[in-house]
């Protein structure tokens, strides 16, 4: 029998489901009005955008410019004026999101698409979406191919196009959208797009073309939608191991008003409507009450926005959530994102799988044996006798990142010693096991 781990935590006044639960509040990393995007590029920068027009240029002009950090919180440049073929251009509209392109580059939300350098703040490219002028836009999302894809906040049938890489119309994933979205995010084959959505209970709607860009897409599934589960999404984002997390409103039904990663893999595309895998923080609504235009404290937030996810040398996580009520970029760690880390010599050294002695041991006549998955992979758990014989399979299936467990039942066989060895790609790890009468 198989057994998903998940341990259970209270914070304030809400209980959430996890896997980890490993997601420590490290500071405050900036306060910034009304901060919307966030992300961290390929060097390791931050770079934070807010909504508002919090910076005034030397003419006067009010914009809404990107600011960029070292990890340290240092301060590097503020980015709101370039050139767009040969015209100079301005952040002058308000921030409605950032992602990363397949270059690393940064999609930038304000009134236009814009394509700004991650290394020199140029801006590269800009996109009028249908012509229109200036206007709100959702935070944008890129394949591996360079196909870019955006829609607007409040669509009124207008569609989610998809930009080629020189950011020309390549074609329309949807003709005509509906309700109200900030932020999607897209498979690397550009054949699955989820749009996070604020209104109708919709949660977020999973579209799908087998054909990728070249096609029309499909709607297959609302997650977190309409089967009740009351989430009011405003972001949408992706972690180092392909999970998706989405953020719900404070205004949202409790307690679905958080940062939550969703059981929705857009790596191997698994997906489990509904189904809740780990949170961030907790929600500061039912201890201080509405959002008051104070900093939310501590691992407190109110308004989640945008989640950026960097993994670091040692295969730990760095995060950095937007709080767009509470004034904040907050930075979080875990330290081990799927619980596997070996020890030698005294450096931890994230593996990727571990097999864990069974429990307990010895035993009569059952026993459990865990295990833990950094990757998907394709896994074997096999036990034998100390002939070498072969006497049960307990797993022949490929299996996403995470904590398992398998009951091994020794009825029918003679007692002694017996081995269990896991098989993870090829690679072996076997331990001992006592069945005792």
């Amino acid at each position: 029998m198989k057994r998903f781990l998940l341990s259970f935590f209270v914070i304030g006044f809400l209980s959430f489901s996890s896997i980890q639960a490993q997601y420590k509040y490290v500071e405050d990393f900036v306060e910034i009005r009304s901060p919307h995007g966030v992300v961290v590029d390929n060097d390791g920068k931050i770079w934070v955008q807010p909504y508002a027009k919090v910076d005034t240029l030397s003419n006067g002009v009010v914009v809404s410019g990107l600011h960029v950090f070292d990890p340290d919180g240092t301060e590097l440049h503020v980015y709101a004026t370039g050139m767009i073929d040969g015209l100079p251009d301005t952040l002058t509209s308000t921030g409605r999101g950032l992602a990363l392109d397949h270059n690393g580059n940064i999609l930038c939300s304000n009134g236009y698409l814009y394509r700004i350098n991650a290394q020199t703040g140029e801006f590269m490219n800009r996109y009028n979406f249908n012509d229109e002028g200036p206007t709100s836009l959702t935070q944008a999302a890129a394949d591996a191919n360079g196909y870019v894809y955006i829609s607007k906040v409040v669509p009124g049938g207008s569609p989610l196009i998809i930009l080629d890489e020189n950011f020309d119309l390549y074609n329309f994933a949807v003709d005509a959208l509906d309700p109200l979205s900030r932020a999607l995010v897209v498979s690397p084959d550009g054949k699955d797009i989820y749009r996070g959505t604020l209104s109708d209970a919709s949660g977020i709607i999973h579209y799908h073309s087998e054909d990728g860009p070249d096609a029309t897409y499909e709607v297959v599934d609302s997650l977190l939608g309409p089967n009740g589960s009351g989430f009011n999404i405003h972001s949408v984002n992706v972690d180092p191991a392909g999970w998706v997390w989405a953020g719900s409103h404070w205004g949202a039904a409790p307690p679905y008003f958080g940062w939550y990663k969703i059981k929705t893999n857009i790596l191997t595309g698994e997906s489990v409507n509904g189904e809740l895998l780990d949170s961030l923080g907790y929600q500061l609504k039912p201890v201080l009450g509405d959002p008051a235009g104070a900093v939310a404290p501590d691992s407190g937030f109110w308004s989640p926005r945008g989640v950026a996810f960097h993994e670091e040398n040692d295969g730990s996580w760095t995060v950095y959530t937007s709080d767009f009520d509470g004034h904040v970029i907050k930075k979080w760690t875990n330290a081990n994102p799927v619980g596997i880390i070996e020890v030698d010599n005294g450096v931890a050294i994230i593996k990727d799988f571990e097999l864990e002695q069974n429990y307990p041991n010895p035993f009569n006549p059952t026993t459990k044996i865990p295990f833990a998955l950094k990757k998907a992979a394709h896994v074997k758990l096999l036990v034998y006798n100390v002939s070498g014989q072969l006497v049960k399979t307990l797993v022949n299936e490929t299996m996403l990142p995470g904590t398992y467990e398998y009951d091994f039942d020794a009825r029918g066989l003679a007692s002694g010693t017996y081995f269990y060895r896991i098989s993870f790609d090829g690679k072996l790890q076997t331990r001992k096991m006592m069945f005792t009468k």
